[in-house]
């Protein structure tokens, strides 16, 4: 009987690991994308963005904004007034989670 309930403990325990790692993983998720790094980046003008991400800066990849729009995906450099200026009146741009 004792066997039996330490087993089911374990396993128990081991359930909630397993839910506790996914539920993390997936909250990581969503504060930040997962996305490649973007090297031909311009200061370009870019209309009616649908979504943003900042590129943080890592071995071979310059800081920058992913910037999404009816036209693609662009990359935007970092010191882009324009731009700056839109994050600062509420464009959000959550940094990649990329490495």
């Amino acid at each position: 009987m004792s066997t039996t309930l330490s087993v089911c403990r374990l396993i128990f325990l081991l359930t909630l690991a397993v839910v506790m790692i996914l539920s993390e993983s997936q909250a990581v998720g969503a504060q930040g994308q997962r996305i490649p790094c973007l090297r031909n980046c311009t200061s370009k003008r870019i209309h009616k963005i649908q979504s943003c991400y900042e590129q943080m800066p890592r071995r071979n990849c310059n800081h920058a904004f992913r910037v999404r729009n009816h036209a693609g995906i662009h990359c935007i450099k970092a010191d882009t007034l324009w731009l700056k200026k839109m994050i600062k009146e509420n464009l959000r741009c959550p940094p990649d989670i990329s490495s």
